[in-house]
């Protein structure tokens, strides 16, 4: 309601109770009573049936609303010359010798100083608040959104605040000229009962200050910085796709392809079955020595040692096949059929089945079968008519 600065009528009250208050047993007539009652709220002048917020409620509830958002560095600097104007009004009251003056203005610097520490915090915690929210992906922008929202943090309220805060910027000169005049006031006012008490609480803040503004705003800026980096390379990364995308729905993939061929040549060609002078002369220098043994036979021949019964002919093979469909376990089949063949030349058999056209399927479930010494495991190869 203080935010909108306008008048408030019963409806509207409803709506804000209903939002809030789900459960508030209150009619709005009786709420607005109750806050008519405590002054919060007055009866408007053109109408009975609106109401409108007091101003120093409105003032004080907007103030309360404002915790935690950034305040522009403007404020500081505002704040920052009220503060050098009190200073210099310290010293003419420090040179007048008056101490009840220099207690006013004492209390005026220290009201400024708690000033800038407020907003100091207050910034810290907003940016640290709008920081955690593009981390977790709470906020619920896109990329060029949370670029445009961090760049803005950055450019405006971060990087204006490093003259400002940073030692021996604008501050530091401030809160420094206050430091050599309270340190005059406590050599000038050795003997007064209040005035050197009040100056040394008044230098404790300043040191207070300028200690605590320093951390925060390095703290804000490590966070900042590093997040104002990686979505400014989000941001470029996802406009260029989205570039290349919109140009690939206009004109395909023509010119991606020209483009990777004229501006990202490819350095270092890996072509298969090729290998350096280096690797030959290791591996040469490997086998240099080598004795070579006789070779083990390819083909192992049958118990007759008939060369008939190391070849299936693969026409005659198809042929039966053909003839013995369906098959439902081929290499047992292949076993049964040829039993004077060797278990190489079955093998063998079994690889022609399965380069030929023939319609096949393997079984789900796996089986053994035993020929001689060897066992072997599969999943049947099922051939249909």
């Amino acid at each position: 309601m203080a935010d909108r600065q306008s008048l408030v009528s019963v409806h509207e009250m409803r709506d804000l109770l209903d939002k809030y208050l789900p459960k508030e047993d209150r009619p709005p007539l009786v709420v607005l009573a109750l806050l008519e009652e405590c002054g919060i709220l007055e009866r408007s002048a053109e109408s009975d049936s609106e109401w409108e917020m007091v101003h120093a409620f409105g003032d004080f509830f907007r103030h309360l609303s404002s915790r935690q958002r950034l305040s522009s560095p403007g404020i500081l600097v505002s704040i920052l010359e009220d503060i050098s104007y009190q200073t210099g009004e310290l010293h003419k009251a420090i040179e007048g010798k008056s101490s009840d003056v220099v207690l006013a203005r004492c209390r005026e610097v220290k009201d400024r100083l708690d000033e800038v520490r407020h907003v100091s915090e207050s910034r810290h915690a907003a940016v640290i608040h709008e920081v955690m929210k593009i981390k977790a992906r709470t906020d619920k922008r896109s990329v060029h959104e949370r670029y445009a929202f961090i760049s803005d943090m950055y450019e405006h309220h971060i990087e204006p605040l490093r003259s400002i805060v940073d030692p021996g910027g604008e501050m530091d000169k401030r809160l420094n000229e206050l430091l050599l005049v309270i340190k005059n006031g406590l050599a000038d006012f050795t003997n007064d009962p209040q005035a050197p008490e009040m100056l040394a609480r008044l230098r404790a803040t300043v040191i207070r200050l300028e200690r605590e503004t320093l951390s925060r705003f390095s703290a804000a800026f490590k966070e900042v910085l590093p997040l104002y980096n990686q979505l400014r390379r989000d941001a470029h990364l996802a406009r260029a796709v989205s570039k290349q995308l919109d140009a690939f729905s206009r004109d395909g993939c023509g010119p991606l392809a020209k483009l990777l061929q004229e501006q990202v040549p490819i350095s270092k060609w890996k072509p298969e079955s090729l290998f350096s002078s280096g690797t030959m002369e290791n591996y040469l220098s490997s086998v240099s020595e080598c004795v070579q043994s006789t070779p083990e036979p390819l083909i192992t021949t049958s118990v007759s040692g008939a060369s008939a019964n190391r070849y299936i002919d693969p026409f005659d093979l198809l042929d039966r096949v053909n003839e013995s469909k369906p098959i439902k376990d081929t290499l047992r089949w292949l076993f049964d059929t040829f039993p004077a063949k060797t278990e190489h030349s079955v093998l063998a058999a079994y690889q022609e089945i399965l380069q030929n056209d023939i319609q096949y399927s393997f079984d789900s479930a796996m089986t053994s079968h035993a020929v001689g010494a060897a066992t072997y495991h599969y999943f049947p190869l099922r051939i249909e008519v």
